[in-house]
């Protein structure tokens, strides 16, 4: 995360962003996240994830996209983090601040985070993650966005992807990429 993002969220903001969900700053634990601040929750014997998106990192029309596609997903039967609303009946929250922050909150899916060496060798673990992304490409196959506001951008079109540098070897490559697999070359910048 950039440090001028972490020197936004305030603590003002986080405390705005949680009363929206009807809980506290001090009930909040916060969790590891990478392009967004993510905080745990208890309430009603159930924990909830709440995320604060930055501004400049998502627009409020792809942060509701999110939230719809993961509401289809779990219309089609795919085991999803719910989103749920807040106390004014909204699944998506906007707290004012700068570029401002998205804030969302999700049921906490059951299970624990998948540890590195330990996965290596755990083939059910891949079997199991593998009918997963399976059922999640067939739903997504019917899926239409309601809007093209709510359109996520494909990986060709992705902000960050186009930041990045192309590596040496791939500018060499890529023309030859794109008669394979149908990608327009990539453009140093």
């Amino acid at each position: 995360m950039e440090s001028h993002l972490i020197e936004q969220l305030t603590d003002d903001v986080v405390e705005a962003g949680a009363a929206l969900f009807g809980v506290s700053r001090d009930q909040l634990s916060p969790c590891h996240g990478s392009m967004n601040f993510v905080y745990q929750y208890p309430k009603s014997e159930t924990t909830y994830i709440l995320r604060f998106t930055p501004g400049a990192h998502r627009r409020v029309p792809m942060v509701h996209g999110e939230v719809a596609w993961l509401r289809y997903l779990a219309a089609h039967g795919v085991a999803v983090s719910s989103p749920i609303p807040s106390e004014r009946g909204r699944l998506v929250e906007v707290v004012p601040h700068d570029q401002g922050f998205t804030v969302t909150a999700f049921v906490k899916a059951p299970g624990r985070p998948v540890t590195y060496p330990d996965c290596l060798h755990d083939h059910e673990l891949y079997y199991r993650c593998g009918q997963v992304v399976g059922r999640l490409h067939a739903a997504s196959v019917s899926y239409v966005p309601a809007s093209s506001a709510l359109q996520r951008p494909t990986w060709r079109e992705n902000f960050y992807q186009m930041r990045r540098k192309t590596p040496p070897f791939r500018a060499e490559i890529s023309p030859a990429l794109g008669q394979v697999w149908g990608f327009p070359p990539v453009i140093r910048r």
